[in-house]
């Protein structure tokens, strides 16, 4: 008689079941290689989700033939490329070659791709051809993520300060413009460094808007270099176009005949901003169905500026009256007005709270182990993400813990880790961490920091001590090197923690793991 096992192999629908649990791609791909039998049932879950980064852009190039003929392409439902034209070095190769490639190996993709659901660009320039191809062959798009170049503009040409030091200028008519309002049915739109005409841009954003009545989640974010330059013509019309964007978006999709969308998550880049009391918003989306906001509330340089005490952003808006269902929230920068606004709150409106720029004084406000009526909103938060722009001094651990981590769940921070004296600092602090379950340490940008191939960390390093010194944690990650945490009775296994590598996969569906700030992959 054939074992448990044996049988269980030999059902295609345990299998298929299976495979929809196993989010590892390691493990996957080695499932795959077992047999005939576990090749079909695994395939459809290794090839769902296609990315390119600097280290597989041979897949676009001279490995493209040997990609398009991969029958499993039938399968994949998200396609992600993040790919910097400076990655790739080569003498022969210049940017507006490998823009080319990127492109045309992309759309060609895309053709072997009917169930594609989700497409997400990032870094090269993209060219109408691939948007059209985008819609046309793939009728069941529902997330749409574009990230535009920073430089985009000066690429283009036609930012205030330029110079050509790239062959990308006999290409620009290839990507000047990208009309988003031939697509529809989308819930999912985020768009940064919106560029060029922001007039023409917005409205093919209404329209789209006027296509996807069953959106859940905004982003939009417009370019410095568009900001700069609109602001150096001076005129009234010119800056009204950066400022006043949401506000004529909200208006122009209203006077179309757009009713109140649905959302979920709304994020306000540079220069989307909701000024005053904001009920150009109401005319957007419901604000009842809000879960998850975020505004950049950052100047930049002299052609967008805050007063120190005021901000005039309509941060009483977002009120347990208006959105009671909002419990996420990040700023970019901590300020009196968004100081205020946490401190008229209700008690235990906001459960996850994410800033980027903070002083020591800012992040303290968010204390909950106190009385006073003007911080007991943040009694009940569970997670927590910042970043205090300080100089932790080696001299002076008591810089450190100005934030009560007592009640936290989940803790996200900027935060230098690498040295003992460091290490020593942030033990101490995390000793009052009973709660804690997820921990993200990162120093500065962790995307230039290169992930540890070791399994396992040191038994006697840092990744030991916070899971011995917090006893309920259960994912960890420190820069680009990301662990689940099991433990065990010591007493029976000889082990009491163990350390499981995430891959990235792995890593972007643990919560506090997920990137804070606006249109980052890693911080």
């Amino acid at each position: 008689m054939s074992s448990a096992a044996t049988r269980f192999a030999s059902l295609p629908e345990m299998l298929n079941n299976l495979s929809y649990s196993i989010i590892n791609r390691d493990l996957l791909r080695n499932l795959c290689l077992v047999n005939k039998r576990f090749k079909s049932a695994f395939a459809p879950s290794l090839y769902e989700e296609v990315w390119f980064r600097a280290h597989n852009t041979s897949f676009l190039m001279e490995k493209l033939p040997l990609l398009l003929g991969n029958q499993a392409l039938r399968y994949t439902q998200k396609i992600d490329l993040a790919i910097s034209l400076h990655s790739r070095k080569s003498d022969e190769q210049g940017k507006g070659v490998l823009c080319d490639f990127y492109n045309q190996s992309i759309q060609a993709l895309l053709s072997k791709m009917p169930q594609l659901n989700c497409f997400r660009w990032e870094y090269v320039p993209l060219y109408t051809t691939t948007l059209a191809t985008l819609q046309q062959n793939c009728p069941n798009l529902r997330t749409l993520v574009i990230h535009h170049p920073e430089d985009i503009e000066e690429i283009l040409g036609i930012s205030y300060d330029f110079n050509w030091d790239h062959d990308l200028k006999e290409r620009r008519p290839l990507f000047a413009f990208q009309d988003l309002g031939v697509l529809s049915g989308l819930t999912t739109i985020e768009v940064s460094n919106i560029h060029g005409d922001l007039e023409i841009t917005r409205k093919g954003l209404v329209q789209t808007l006027l296509n996807s009545p069953s959106l859940k989640t905004l982003a939009l974010s417009i370019s410095g270099f568009t900001v700069f330059r609109l602001w150096k013509v001076n005129t009234r019309f010119s800056c009204q176009q950066y400022q006043n964007f949401l506000d004529q978006l909200c208006r122009d999709f209203f006077d179309a005949g757009g009713k109140p969308l649905q959302l979920q998550k709304l994020v306000l880049g540079l220069s989307i901003i909701p000024w005053g009391s904001g009920d150009c918003l109401r005319r957007l989306t419901n604000l009842v169905c809000l879960e998850d906001v975020y505004i950049f509330n950052e100047e930049y340089e002299t052609a967008l500026t805050f007063s120190d005490d005021d901000d005039y952003i309509a941060w009483s808006l977002l009120t347990p009256e208006n959105c009671p269902n909002l419990t996420n929230v990040g700023a970019y920068r901590l300020t009196k007005s968004v100081e205020r606004w946490i401190g008229s709150l209700t008690e235990g409106f906001i459960k996850q709270f994410n800033t980027e720029w903070a002083t020591e004084e800012g992040v303290a406000a968010l204390k909950w182990d106190t009385d006073d009526t003007q911080t007991r909103s943040a009694a009940k938060l569970r997670s927590l993400t910042f970043n205090v722009n300080i100089t932790w001094d080696m001299s002076d651990l008591e810089q450190l813990p100005v934030v009560n981590v007592e009640k936290l769940q989940a803790l996200s921070a900027v935060i230098v880790h690498s040295t003992p004296e460091h290490q020593t600092g942030i033990l101490e602090w995390l000793s009052r961490a009973k709660d804690l379950e997820q921990l993200f340490f990162a120093e500065r940008c962790c995307a230039n920091i290169p992930a540890n191939t070791n399994s396992q960390p040191d038994n006697e390093g840092f990744e030991y001590k916070l899971a011995r010194q917090c006893k309920k944690l259960r994912y960890l990650r420190l820069d680009q090197n990301a662990w689940r945490i099991t433990r065990y009775d010591p007493a029976a296994s000889g082990l009491d923690i163990q350390f499981e590598r995430l891959d990235r996969f792995e890593t972007r569906l643990i919560e506090e793991f997920q990137p804070r700030m606006i249109f980052r992959e890693d911080w």
